[in-house]
């Protein structure tokens, strides 16, 4: 209706036109966030997990976590973009895959026997695939963390099974990409998100039942899961060796010997600081993706009062080079105050070391 056309009735349609625009205005699309954590209750330690994500064909996502998932835990959260609104109609689909640390078997969502996967699995494994530094860093970082401190050092070097793992990994991660480049929804599971889920945390639950959870706010999805035994080829499996080596030449830090700290020496030898009288735990080590960094976290406290609250807690350091580090050490305050959502309130204070030898 074009309003010079209205002659006496002008008002009513520029009424009308106006309850129209702000009708249209009050229920226009919105677009979202949510953040989306994997929690691994597999009963194994993962290696890496890939999720993939699209809403429609207007958003794609892929989220890799290339980093030691133990058994319990969760990874850090990644967003993923989605719309709601009047109007709307697209849908959320997810996939999942995963790797073990003792393994080469790979592990997916698999909603409806879906082929295609597989397919790109077996295809990828008859070619080259790019070994990035995390999945390098990660390798070595499994190593590290299974055996003593000392095996950080200069002479660490990767089980066969865990490089074949970390080659399964990267096909893995090369199939999610695969599956949102296709286009379609086949083999993947939906999930729809809502105005509740905005700003707020989707978890996807990996369990020993061959079952898949997820959940956020607006409500709960399941799925199971299938598996597909892969073979690397020598091509592969040097690839990753050599990313393995290139990553100790440059990055890994040689934690043996002796550091000089902001908290006295740093002895890798008998793990202690701080001339004896304090002793330290290595407890994880991994690739901090956004910091291009070693991450390795730990415990410390008195050499002669363990787990003393007072006198002991966490570390946390971060290696941008392999011959210094920079971080934190965290302990709780002796009074035991209470925050205000009821937690203890820590004192957290910088950490800084480097190694003489460099």
């Amino acid at each position: 209706m074009n309003i010079n056309s209205c002659g006496m009735l002008g008002k009513i349609c520029f009424g009308v036109l106006f309850t129209l625009s702000t009708v249209s205005t009050s229920y226009a699309v919105d677009k979202k966030q949510a953040d989306v954590v994997v929690s691994n209750k597999t009963g194994k330690t993962i290696l890496s997990v890939t999720v993939a994500h699209k809403y429609s064909d207007e958003y794609e996502h892929q989220l890799d976590w290339p980093g030691v998932l133990a058994d319990g835990a969760k990874t850090s959260g990644q967003p993923v973009t989605y719309n709601t609104g009047f109007g709307t109609t697209g849908r959320d689909w997810w996939y999942v895959s995963w790797v073990y640390t003792d393994s080469s078997t790979i592990y997916y969502s698999d909603p409806n026997n879906f082929r295609g996967a597989i397919d790109f699995m077996e295809k990828a494994g008859k070619i080259a695939i790019p070994v990035g530094t995390s999945i390098a860093a990660t390798v070595f970082g499994a190593v590290c963390t299974a055996s003593t401190a000392g095996a950080c050092g200069p002479a660490a070097t990767a089980a066969v099974v865990t490089t074949m793992a970390a080659a399964s990994a990267t096909i893995a991660s090369a199939a999610a990409g695969e599956l949102l480049a296709n286009g379609g929804t086949k083999g993947f599971k939906q999930h729809i998100l809502r105005d509740d889920d905005a700003g707020k945390t989707v978890t996807i639950e990996l369990q020993k039942n061959n079952q898949i959870l997820i959940t956020s706010p607006s409500g709960d999805s399941r799925t199971v899961y299938a598996s597909k035994p892969t073979e690397s080829t020598p091509s592969q499996l040097e690839a990753i060796n050599a990313a393995i080596s290139d990553f100790k030449a440059k990055k890994a830090p040689d934690l043996t010997g002796t550091w000089d700290s902001s908290y006295g020496p740093i002895n890798f030898a008998n793990n202690t600081y701080y001339d004896g009288d304090g002793y330290i735990e290595l407890k994880g080590y991994d690739w901090d993706e956004g910091r291009q960094a070693v991450v390795i976290w730990g415990a410390y406290g008195k050499t002669k009062q363990k787990y003393d609250p007072t006198t002991s807690g966490v570390f946390t350091w971060y290696f941008k080079d392999k011959c210094s580090f920079s971080g934190t050490w965290s302990k709780l305050i002796p009074e035991f105050v209470k925050t205000k959502s009821g937690g203890l309130m820590q004192k957290t204070t910088p950490w800084t070391g480097k190694n003489p030898n460099c």
